[in-house]
């Protein structure tokens, strides 16, 4: 079975949302002094993450550094009450930290602030692009998805209120696992990855 919701699938979607809401979640904590949208990567570590042998990798490479990422769909469940169904995700979130304090202090705040949540499903459709990319229309006006240097005047403060919901994303922890040693050489030594069940609540089409 292929799911689209409108032009941009369910998975692109519920990635940006979930960067989104993690951003702001973030920001809302104060932790925008060293983590903005330039820390996220939308992409599994080993098959997307920037390769540390191409030139320039120091120079641009910012930790701590955060890949989210879907790995894998599991059968949809019923809605209790009503039509319509969970439609029910694994995804992951990797870690990579300077050294083992900061590896810990982001981990666990992710840990304790991102799961056994609900957050929206944004629809990012109606600019027809992803929300992520910095060629994005939507890079300098959505608030969180901005970097530092981003003008104040170019943010829309209320997307949140403006942004079409296409559902509501329920999160809950799979198990945090810490890894104090060179899981991935070239980038660093300090890792932590957090499974995490997501459910995106979808009508009966």
């Amino acid at each position: 079975m292929i799911e689209y919701v409108g032009q941009m699938g369910l998975i692109t979607l519920t990635s940006a949302s979930l960067i989104y809401s993690l951003l702001r979640i973030f920001n809302t904590y104060g932790f925008t002094d060293f983590i903005d949208s330039t820390n996220i990567y939308k992409s599994n570590i080993y098959d997307a993450f920037p390769d540390p042998t191409q030139p320039g990798f120091k120079a641009n490479f910012k930790l701590p550094a955060i890949s989210i990422y879907h790995l894998m769909t599991l059968p949809d469940e019923p809605l209790q009450l009503g039509g319509g169904r969970w439609v029910k995700r694994v995804y992951n979130i990797d870690v990579f930290a300077r050294n083992g304090s900061e590896r810990d202090e982001v981990s666990e705040f992710i840990r304790d602030n991102f799961t056994s949540i609900a957050i929206p499903l944004y629809d990012f459709n109606p600019v027809r692009s992803d929300p992520l990319d910095p060629s994005s229309p939507l890079i300098n006006k959505m608030p969180y998805l901005g970097t530092k240097n981003t003008p104040t005047s170019s943010v829309n403060p209320n997307f949140d209120d403006e942004a079409q919901r296409l559902g509501k994303i329920r999160i809950e922890p799979i198990v945090i696992t810490i890894t104090p040693y060179n899981l991935i050489a070239g980038v660093n030594s300090f890792h932590a990855a957090l499974g995490l069940n997501v459910n995106i609540m979808r009508d009966s089409s």
